[in-house]
């Protein structure tokens, strides 16, 4: 009897032993310790032992056969030295693939990371199979808060938990270290209910309660300035925040967006103005702080150049008081797309415009709801093979 490792379940037999079929004979090239099953085979003219994933003999005979024939095909990965996750882990977070990540991203992983290292730290990657991994997101969900955080783990929380991990996986993957990545299928979560369009008068409404003093207090304007520009360009919160006048062409009317390459997806965008925005922008412009080379800058920035921090809290106040406490800023962005699908413009500009790198696809899928109304009108037009109702012919004249 041994005492059980850190990551296991049960102790385990350090001697192996031959595994024995129906008829209580060995299994060629299959051995078992403890409750684990090896395949042993020879691979250019040295003897290998491979942990295998097998939980029964009929599925370890099973998968003994296929490693052989990945072999024979040439196919098989073996790896030798296979580091513990805690190194994995010290080593993914020392490399760019990490380094190069945005600081909040950085810090969420960090957080996930802590978890597996205190279930599964000692074990090393090639060891950690899908059971194991299970094992634990169930854990962490059943708990409900984990390293002293009062948030709950929701099952979107769990996977992205899992995602962290198969981050560190991927990465010993394609440097060797792990042969094959474990398969985790995602906990189902919860779809949000789907919020209703912001109307017109609503953002009205809305607009006039941030320019109010007791509501928006001395930076209503701004605020009111804020949102008119989100819906306008379909901006996230932060990205709008950074962005300089230098990043405004009023002239040949274009806006960069994520100039400073902070964009989600690190990317910058260029965005047409429409009128509406120009008009928006020119005022904004003829108002600007002198001092200041943000198009939102902070009221309390002293003597530094520096981009607002935060409408939130004037931005809470100005909700209620419009009765839309539902309304958040990603609302506005909501917006933005919604009228545009409802403009009938083609979702290929759309998704450039947001800065969606799929061509359209996901524009598609969630928004094309909205333009039904403009596909029955379009096709109330079309004609093949009948002529159209509303074309009258003219007389002919003579020749003559």
């Amino acid at each position: 009897s041994y005492p059980v490792k850190p990551g296991e379940t049960t102790p385990r037999n350090r001697k192996f032993i031959r595994v024995l079929d129906g008829r209580k004979q060995p299994v060629r090239g299959l051995w078992k310790r403890g409750e684990i099953f090896y395949a042993q085979f020879v691979r250019s003219g040295r003897q290998i032992k491979k942990r295998l994933q097998a939980t029964s003999t009929a599925e370890a005979i099973g998968e003994l056969n296929a490693l052989i024939t990945d072999r024979d095909k040439k196919r098989l990965k073996i790896v030798r030295h296979a580091p513990k996750l805690s190194e994995a882990i010290r080593d993914y977070k020392a490399s760019e693939v990490f380094t190069k990540k945005r600081l909040a991203t950085r810090k969420n992983e960090t957080t996930y990371f802590k978890a597996w290292e205190e279930r599964l730290g000692s074990t090393k990657v090639d060891e950690i199979t899908k059971a194991k991994i299970v094992a634990v997101r169930d854990d962490l969900v059943a708990d409900r808060k984990v390293g002293g955080s009062e948030e709950p783990v929701t099952n979107r929380t769990a996977n992205l938990y899992v995602l962290a991990l198969m981050q560190v996986l991927k990465f010993c993957e394609e440097r060797g270290k792990l042969a094959e990545l474990p398969r985790v299928k995602p906990l189902p979560t919860e779809k949000k209910a789907e919020r209703g369009l912001l109307t017109d008068q609503e953002f009205a409404l809305l607009l006039d309660a941030s320019r109010d003093p007791e509501i928006g207090g001395k930076n209503g304007n701004q605020l009111a300035d804020y949102l008119r520009f989100l819906a306008l360009t379909g901006c996230r919160e932060r990205e709008a925040y950074r962005i300089k006048w230098k990043d405004v062409d009023l002239d040949g009317k274009i806006l960069t967006i994520g100039a400073d390459g902070l964009s989600k997806n690190g990317l910058a965008r260029r965005l047409q103005m429409m009128a509406e925005l120009e008009e928006h922008l020119r005022d904004m412009h003829s108002r600007r702080q002198p001092d200041s080379s943000y198009v939102f800058p902070s009221p309390q920035r002293g003597g530094k150049d520096l981009p607002v921090r935060t409408f939130k809290q004037a931005f809470y106040k100005a909700r209620v008081e419009a009765k839309l406490p539902h309304i958040g800023f990603h609302d506005f962005r909501h917006l933005f797309v919604s009228k545009l699908v409802m403009a009938g413009v083609d979702y290929m500009t759309i998704a450039q415009w947001a800065g969606h790198q799929d061509g359209g696809i996901l524009i598609g899928k969630v928004y094309g709801h909205l333009n039904d109304a403009h596909k029955v009108a379009t096709a109330q037009r079309l004609t093949f093979f009948d002529r159209p109702t509303n074309i009258t012919d003219l007389p002919k004249q003579s020749a003559g």
